[in-house]
């Protein structure tokens, strides 16, 4: 036995039987579908001065019953996760009431054949565009794909890691934990995003450079013991202008193999090529700052002037130290002794 109609819309019908009405304006018969969504529909698109009249109080009536059976559906369901079986039985059927009194997210169609989607079905639509979306900025060129990226080049360069790090079964398992979505690129691809970044770093630092006024140099050489091979290692230093608040800054231009003697000359070439590469002009260095090394002494005063040479003092603390240790002997032969002997 049918239920008698209840709904506002059923003034202007006729049920005929359980899945069809005839319309009292038009005459024809439209498909209820179980529901008054296809009725509904009929009115306001064929005859929309009824529509307006009797359904726009009743249409704002819904919208807020629907939003607050929305709120206590979400509401039951947090509940729900949080409590005993007990309850969940309580939440199956706070459920079963809301999707009974719910509009129907089916797409409604009348007998001439025009079609009216439902709002419930837009929002379905729509959460489905959303993840789609959502998925797309993990893949290759996405936004999220490209942060992740960033910041695993930023912890190599950072941290000092090497780019095999991106290999390791431990990186890939976090990985996989905080972005499930995220493809790791491989060990190549790192390799060559990591000479573009450095590309892209190092003509910005070079643009920066060509604009500061007064530059400070360190530099030094050191021998790789094991392999004996020797290194030039120059600093910058300098105040940045970029704002108001004057701010002392250093940037490591580079640590540069030296395949020739270390004579002040070839030195104060390398130094020269240096300088160049970075956009440092010689009128804005004030000063070069290095060990007590005669080449080097004589580097500086070759590629820039010997005025412009200052000693660094931690070199200097430390030959003080070094010669007060040798002028006395009982000093020196303490400290050998503190040296081999073995703390119980």
């Amino acid at each position: 036995m049918a239920l008698a109609p209840k709904s506002e819309v059923w003034k202007f019908y006729v049920r005929i039987n359980d899945k069809i009405a005839k319309c009292n304006v038009c005459g024809n018969n439209i498909k209820t579908s179980g529901n008054t969504t296809n009725l509904r529909c009929h009115i306001k698109t064929k005859h929309k001065n009824i529509f307006e009249e009797h359904f726009n109080r009743s249409n704002q009536n819904n919208t807020r019953v629907a939003s607050s059976l929305e709120t206590q559906s979400e509401a039951a369901i947090e509940i729900g996760n949080k409590s005993t079986s007990s309850t969940s039985t309580s939440l199956t059927a706070s459920s079963s009431r809301a999707s009974t009194l719910s509009p129907s997210p089916s797409i409604a169609s009348t007998s001439s054949g025009s079609t009216c989607i439902s709002v419930s079905n837009y929002k379905q639509y729509g959460s489905l565009n959303q993840s789609f979306a959502n998925i797309s900025t993990f893949r290759e060129g996405g936004n999220k794909n490209s942060k992740i990226t960033d910041g695993i080049l930023f912890m190599i360069c950072r941290d000092s890691e090497p780019i095999s790090v991106v290999e390791n079964e431990g990186f890939q398992y976090l990985m996989k934990l905080v972005a499930p979505l995220y493809k790791i690129p491989s060990r190549r691809t790192f390799d060559e995003l990591l000479d573009k970044k450095y590309e892209f770093v190092s003509n910005m630092l070079k643009e920066k450079l060509s604009g500061i006024q007064y530059i400070c140099l360190t530099t030094d050489v050191w021998t790789e013991t094991h392999q004996t091979r020797s290194f030039l290692g120059v600093t910058a230093h300098y105040v940045s202008n970029d704002t108001d608040d004057l701010k002392l800054q250093g940037v490591t231009l580079g640590v540069y193999e030296l395949e020739e003697r270390h004579t002040g000359e070839n030195l104060a070439q390398k130094l020269k090529e240096i300088c160049t590469k970075w956009n440092i002009k010689d009128d804005v260095v004030i000063a070069v700052v290095t060990d007590g090394g005669s080449n080097m002494i004589k580097a500086v005063e070759l590629a820039f002037d010997k005025k412009r040479h200052t000693y660094c003092f931690a070199h200097l603390l430390n030959l003080l130290a070094q010669k007060s240790i040798e002028s006395l002997p009982q000093l020196k032969s303490l400290l050998e002794q503190v040296k081999t002997s073995q703390l119980v």
